[in-house]
């Protein structure tokens, strides 16, 4: 408990990372280092405290020199030969200090100046040599020593020759401290052993305690969240964060100086605190309070802390002074600030100095130094997290709202390096060539890479094509050839550089599906980068460039794959279906028991045709895409679509897929949009992929977008956008002679299980619309007009037949399958509600008793039919799409039904005697007479025109006081208004008449529970031996009561509609 501190808390995460990191530890100072470094992070400190100590031991000397003095003659019998080299170190050290020192550091500062990375070198040398530190020490060391000349005089020779032998001392030390200042002034000249240096000073002084105040930062930021303050108490609810909210009242803590710093939190005696405010609360009665801890300044006074928020109580005085307590706060040294700069300025100083200088060897080695930089940081800041899984701290952000993480930052420094390196093309393309394979060299020295590292590093190597296709869209109007030349040389270098990948983020050998779940990102990553070449290319209407790009895409699967392909699972499985993220789930899922019919699983064959799968569904939503484009050049285009659809090379013609990967039938098509669209799942993981995928083709362009302006892509952001391409591509490659069939292997699967009642539902409609489309639009690129009629006919034709043969299988299911006993109890329970109601509506309001009560021969049973009502909805097996509120639609229909049922009864209760009228005014001058005798009279109006004329009557202030009509709060719908003390309601069922009664006639209504809780029956009752239609049939069981020795009077107004 009393660990629970953010102390605590930090130096647990950094011993169970950093201090069981090899490469962390290997790469630690050692004893001499580290204090050297601590003595020149306070040079003013340490001199000066060598100067006090040299003092006391003066002093403590001449306490005791009756004892030294015996011990100084007989160890030092010529006195004179030891003070007569004070001079000679006086004059020794001032020459060091003097001339020595400033000569090497200016040398130093000249030959460090062009560099960029200077700002760090530079300091790496001053705390490293420890010159700040042997300097200061130097003089003061010769101000003790002319001290010493000055008393000389007025002290006894004894003290005197104990100053001479510390000022020895001490010489001795500096001379070691300059020793060592040139040795390490050597090393810093030396650029291997600099970089070396320079990256030790980066892991252990810049990113470490940098990671260690992030770490922090996100303890203070959400403390709750990470456990650390308790979220348990019985009336006060703790949260990290609210919103801006003047009901909040704030706890702060004033401090000492207005730069300042928390250094430890005690949360053990915030828990202990809260814990007693929490008591307090509930001895009171207060069961809502929320306290905030949420650190900010006060913006009132820069010296105040805000350190928690709280509302809906006042906190106790002692446990706000616990809570101000816990918070250590420290005035903020210099020296604190971000050190993320530093660190990024040293690792591409080196590479900004050669592209100044056009040095492209020194460039090519810098590389290999950011390289080497970058992964020497990986691995010490590498660690095994909870799950077992790798994690870096490179991944740590800090905790501020737009924060980004180290990883993020050092990218984005290569990404503005890449933006150099291409500027440099037109004098060098040596520069962009070395740059390209920086990722590679980061990612394929390490073997703990996380994924989300390897996912940066593809988009970032992405970047650089990018990047190009952005220059030569400035320089392709140039007439320089060399420019040209330059350029395709590059094109085929990034090739190359791009096609590398597939040789270093696996695609095989995995031992476990676990390994496979987090091995396939980066490949799919890869992918999607692919395709996304081509269309980057084409923004930016480079057609040479989008020529490789498709060559890339073609041969990835080629690439990216083992070469050995195991037929046996391909034959036996149901590959069809088969998609990267079905490997997150469980192999005795549903999905996979669908695919697997029964026969082994092996992981590395389920990776590859998921793998195959998903690059022919790229480049078939990358043709549907390209055709979406605006027509610049049609032949070009049409080319391109061609080529994605076939699986065929620009450049090498090699490249053939086999045929079940080619687009070039409507079959295949249609067989990949029902994988694409995720028909087979129950979740949609590989259809949003896939739509994201869309969406970053759309986004293209979105770094050079003006805030403020609105842009838009080509239409497409998810599959349904592009149906007219599928559509087109269906089209262009169906017969003009006859109409085409589904593959069988995909017949095989829309009459099998593996795609749910719903999802062909969905299909059917995706067909629908498709058909539509078929007929409406003649915008064509794939195919001439002249094709269009015949080729449109057949392909209506076969998509027809395919949304036949899906509903053959639906109803054939459906017509199998047996009622779902258990679905019709859920809707009966569901209809039953009504009756446990506590609320009475009309005309139940009436009598005098309601409820219910066991089934007897009393009750008289009623029954609601819901005609053409589908099996689908209710048979075990099929998963139909219900309305959403079905269960509510049909037990109000039914509660309706019911009212209605005593409503009618009420209506054709045996009247006592009818009375006529002739006008609505009649009628009311005739209810006070009506209803003397009447105790509590009700009157139900059937006819509609005489319900609205009373609703008008209210509004007409004097006819409504001349009859007295009030409207009354409390009553229930259909109530219209009170005449008197006669309560008017409307009637649903609108007859001709109205019936005008005491309440005392209404005497029961009393429903039949069915089984206990149950007061209706639902029972599905097929029509016309067409058992996938009929009728759902619900029923109920209700006895009325209505005494018959009351006067019971039907009205019937019988006004013309113009009066």
């Amino acid at each position: 408990m009393l660990l629970n501190s953010l102390k605590a808390k930090i130096n647990k995460d950094i011993k169970d990372t950093f201090k069981k990191n090899e490469n962390f530890l290997n790469t630690r100072w050692n004893y001499a280092e580290n204090n050297i470094l601590l003595w020149s992070k306070h040079y003013l400190k340490y001199p000066i405290l060598s100067f006090l100590l040299s003092i006391l031991l003066i002093i403590n000397f001449s306490i005791w020199e009756g004892s030294f003095t015996p011990f100084l003659d007989k160890y030092i019998p010529d006195v004179n030969a030891l003070t007569e080299w004070q001079s000679v170190f006086f004059a020794g050290q001032l020459t060091m200090v003097a001339v020595i020192y400033p000569l090497v550091i200016a040398l130093m500062s000249i030959l460090i100046q062009d560099k960029s990375a200077k700002k760090v070198i530079f300091p790496v040398y001053q705390e490293y040599s420890g010159f700040m530190y042997s300097g200061l020490s130097g003089l003061l060391l010769s101000g003790f020593i002319t001290i010493g000349f000055v008393v000389e005089a007025t002290i006894s020779n004894s003290i005197y020759i104990a100053i001479c032998l510390i000022s020895f001392i001490w010489l001795i030390i500096n001379i070691v401290l300059t020793a060592w200042f040139f040795i390490q002034t050597f090393r810093i000249l030396e650029s291997e052993e600099r970089e070396k240096l320079v990256l030790r000073y980066a892991i252990h002084e810049l990113f470490f305690p940098d990671v260690c105040n992030r770490i922090k930062t996100s303890c203070l930021t959400y403390p709750v969240q990470l456990g650390l303050i308790n979220n348990n108490f019985e009336s006060l609810a703790t949260e990290d964060i609210s919103l801006p909210d003047d009901d909040f009242e704030d706890l702060i803590r004033k401090n000492k100086h207005e730069g300042y710093t928390v250094v430890n939190v005690h949360y053990w005696l915030i828990n202990i605190a809260l814990k007693l405010q929490s008591k307090k609360l509930k001895k009171k009665g207060i069961t809502n309070g929320v306290i905030v801890f949420q650190l900010y300044g006060s913006k009132e006074n820069r010296d105040k802390l805000v350190i928690a928020r709280h509302r809906n109580f006042k906190i106790n005085p002692f446990v706000k002074f616990l809570i101000k307590r816990s918070y250590k706060i420290r005035k903020l040294s210099s020296g604190q600030g971000n050190k993320i700069p530093k660190i990024i300025s040293a690792t591409v100083g080196s590479a900004q100095d050669a592209l100044k200088k056009n040095d492209s060897i020194a460039f090519k080695q810098a590389i290999n130094d950011i390289a080497y930089w970058h992964t020497e940081i990986s691995k010490a800041s590498s660690f095994i997290d909870d799950n077992g899984k790798p994690d870096n701290w490179l991944l740590l952000s800090s905790s501020s709202i737009f924060s980004r993480s180290y990883l993020i930052d050092f990218l984005q420094e290569y990404y503005e390096l890449a933006k150099e390196c291409v500027e440099k093309i037109p004098s060098s393309s040596s520069f962009y060539y070395s740059m390209l394979y920086l990722y590679h060299k980061i990612l394929s020295s390490r073997t703990d890479v996380t994924t989300k590292e390897a996912l940066e590093f593809i988009k970032g190597n992405y970047h650089m094509w990018f990047l190009l296709m952005e220059w030569r869209s400035f320089t392709s109007k140039s007439d320089d050839v060399r420019v040209s030349t330059k350029y395709q040389d590059i094109l085929y270098d990034f090739v190359g550089a791009w096609e590398h990948w597939e040789s270093i983020i696996q695609s095989n050998g995995f031992e476990s599906i676990e390994q496979a779940q987090e091995g396939y990102q980066p490949i799919l990553h890869h992918l999607n980068f692919t395709a996304t070449s081509i269309v980057s290319a084409l923004r930016f209407n480079n057609y040479e460039a989008a020529e490789w790009g498709i060559d890339m895409l073609n041969r990835w699967i080629e690439k990216i794959s083992s070469g050995e392909r195991n037929y046996q699972y391909e034959y036996s499985w149901v590959t069809q279906l088969i998609y990267p993220q079905l490997l997150l789930k469980d192999i005795g899922d549903e999905e996979w028991k669908n695919i697997l019919s029964g026969n082994e699983f092996d992981v590395n064959s389920a990776l590859n045709i998921a793998l195959q799968n998903s690059a022919f569904d790229l480049r078939l939503i990358t043709a549907c895409y390209i055709l979406l484009k605006p027509y610049e050049n049609k032949d070009k285009l049409k080319n391109f679509v061609e080529l994605l659809l076939e699986g065929t090379g620009v450049h090498q013609d090699n490249i053939r897929p086999d045929y079940e990967y080619r687009a070039t039938s409507p079959s295949n098509v249609l067989g990949a949009y029902i994988r694409q669209k995720n028909y087979s799942s129950k979740e949609s993981s590989y259809e949003n992929w896939l739509s994201g995928v869309l969406q970053s083709f759309g986004r293209i362009n979105e770094e050079r977008r003006v805030t403020g302006r609105i842009y838009s892509g080509w239409g497409a952001e998810d599959l349904s956008s592009m149906n007219k391409s599928y559509v087109e591509i269906g089209i262009a490659y169906s017969s003009s002679d006859d109409k085409w069939q589904l593959d069988k292997r995909w017949q095989d699967i829309i009459k099998s299980d593996a795609i749910d009642h719903a999802n062909k539902n969905w299909l059917i409609s995706d067909l629908k619309r498709w058909i539509n489309i078929a007929r409406k639009d003649k915008d064509f690129l794939l195919f001439n007009k002249s094709e269009i009629r015949p080729k449109v006919h057949n392909y209506i034709k076969s998509i027809i037949a395919i949304i036949r043969l899906i509903k053959n299988t639906q109803d054939e299911r459906v017509s199998e399958a047996a009622l779902d006993e258990d679905r019709l109890q859920e809707l009966a329970r569901a209809c039953s509600n009504f009756v446990k109601g506590s609320e009475r509506k009309f005309p139940l309001n009436l009598f005098r008793h309601t409820g219910f009560s066991p089934e007897s021969k009393e009750h008289e049973e009623y029954n609601l039919n819901f005609k053409d009502y589908r099996k689908e909805k209710i048979s075990v097996g099929i998963s139909a799409s219900r309305p959403i509120n079905e269960e509510e639609f049909l037990s109000k229909s039914l509660e309706q039904f019911a009212y209605d049922k005593v409503l009618d009864i009420i209506l054709r209760s045996s009247t006592t005697r009818d009375f006529s009228f002739d006008t609505i005014d009649h009628f009311l001058n005739s209810i006070p007479e009506l209803t003397e005798r009447l105790r509590n009279p009700v009157l139900i109006i059937g006819d509609r025109e005489i319900k609205t004329k009373l609703r008008h009557l209210l509004f007409d202030q004097n006819t409504a006081e001349r009859y007295q009509i009030t409207r009354s709060d409390g009553y229930p719908t259909p109530y219209i208004c009170h005449i008197g003390n006669l309560a008017i309601y409307g009637s649903r069922l609108n007859p001709d008449f109205s019936i005008l009664t005491s309440k005392e006639v209404f005497e029961q209504v009393d429903f039949a529970e069915l089984t206990k809780g149950q007061f209706s029956n639902v029972e599905f009752v097929p029509e016309n031996d067409n058992d996938l239609v009929g009728k759902l049939v619900l029923s109920f069981k209700m006895k009325v009561v209505i005494t018959n020795d009351k006067q019971i009077y039907k009205i019937t107004i019988n006004e013309n509609n113009d009066s």
